[in-house]
């Protein structure tokens, strides 16, 4: 009785992993996978804080995974590189064997078989095309892994108070 009641403050609760494009403190644009279902979220958010904390989730660590290089000028251009990443995470997630999606194992597994792949794939093509615009700016690429405080969305579009 003792260790599960340990275990309520000690485990991390629905654990979780987004991919983050964009500066450390400023605008970054989100991706999440939900380990539960391989729905995908995307939103954008403006935060001056250098940890993730938005409707309850915490960040709990933070890897940078590379670097893309986008035209300059505007969030459509981030949308992109999130839409290419998706397309990927798809053709990966119905070949991942992830058992147990609660766990933080089965969300390192994730991250090993399809989050971190399809990133990097993606980051790899578009490398190779290059860019052709003239002006062009580079974003950080980040894994961010996260507690929530339920399994499903990080972003709850629910108003919290009326005033």
């Amino acid at each position: 009785m003792f260790a599960r009641f340990m275990d309520a403050f000690t485990k991390p609760r629905n654990p979780s992993v987004i991919l983050a494009v964009g500066e450390d403190c400023g605008t970054i644009d989100v991706l999440h996978l939900h380990p539960e279902t391989g729905d995908i979220e995307r939103f954008g958010i403006s935060s001056h804080s250098p940890t993730f904390r938005r409707d309850g989730s915490r960040e709990t660590a933070r890897e940078q995974i590379g670097t893309v290089t986008l035209p300059a000028g505007g969030c459509t251009i981030t949308g992109s590189f999130l839409e290419d990443v998706t397309a990927q995470i798809r053709k990966r997630w119905d070949n991942s064997m992830v058992s147990n999606p609660s766990s933080v194992e089965s969300v390192a597994q994730l991250v090993q078989e399809v989050l971190r792949p399809a990133t990097l794939e993606v980051i790899r093509e578009r490398e190779e095309r290059g860019v052709t615009a003239k002006e062009t700016k580079t974003h950080s690429v980040y894994l961010i892994y996260i507690t929530r405080p339920k399994p499903g969305k990080v972003m709850s579009l629910e108003p919290t108070s009326l005033g």
